[in-house]
């Protein structure tokens, strides 16, 4: 994977599936193949900057992946890839936490859920962190 451009995601049964963990610690854009997909932090990461993403209905089509893929000029490339390796550490958990790691991403998306949290005590935050 290391040495590749792109990576496929294929659609799973699973999501627990780390096809797309495992594309950005490889620094491989990843092309998803998935009618609908979640993604980790979607609210607060804008995935489109670094992935290119693939209806199911298409890839059936004849070349219609190859021709994707090709189409995609080498500044494009290169301007998603960078983007790709300034998101690589959202996917790490470092101790002690460090701005823009994966703990700091988590709390930022508690603090979008906002009022769904209010009546958390300590008690609640403490068993959601040993959680992570």
């Amino acid at each position: 994977m290391h040495s590749s451009k792109f990576c496929l995601d294929i659609a799973s049964d699973t999501p627990s599936s780390n096809r797309l963990i495992d594309a950005i610690a490889s620094h491989c854009v990843p092309v998803i193949i998935s009618d609908d997909i979640e993604f980790p932090y979607e609210d607060v990461i804008d995935y489109s900057q670094f992935c290119i993403s693939v209806r199911t209905s298409n890839v059936v089509r004849e070349k219609f992946l190859v021709n994707l893929i090709s189409s995609i000029k080498n500044d494009e490339w290169t301007r998603m890839w960078k983007r790709l390796k300034e998101v690589e550490n959202f996917s790490e958990f470092q101790y002690p936490s460090r701005e823009g790691d994966v703990i700091q991403i988590i709390w930022q998306v508690v603090a979008r859920k906002g009022n769904a949290f209010d009546d958390w005590s300590l008690k609640d935050v403490a068993n959601f962190l040993q959680c992570l």
